[in-house]
């Protein structure tokens, strides 16, 4: 699937994913006009802030065999 993300442009012009406030997956949202409000959002606190394009796919869970096991 294709969604979207937000960037920040460092002063060097390299680009990094804003983080989300709880765990560690960058956001991506599949309309660009709610991608986009989250960018202009960035922007008011004086961050760089592009959208991109990005390739999505749900997240593989591993765990344990034994708590596979359990719950099978």
């Amino acid at each position: 699937m294709i969604g979207f993300a937000v960037a920040i442009r460092r002063d060097d012009g390299s680009l990094f994913f804003a983080s989300a406030i709880e765990g560690f997956a960058t956001p991506v949202w599949f309309l660009h006009s709610q991608a986009l409000k989250h960018a202009r959002d960035c922007r008011v606190h004086g961050l760089d802030a592009v959208v991109v394009k990005v390739k999505y796919h749900e997240p593989d869970i591993i765990g344990p065999q034994r708590h596979v096991g359990a719950y099978s």
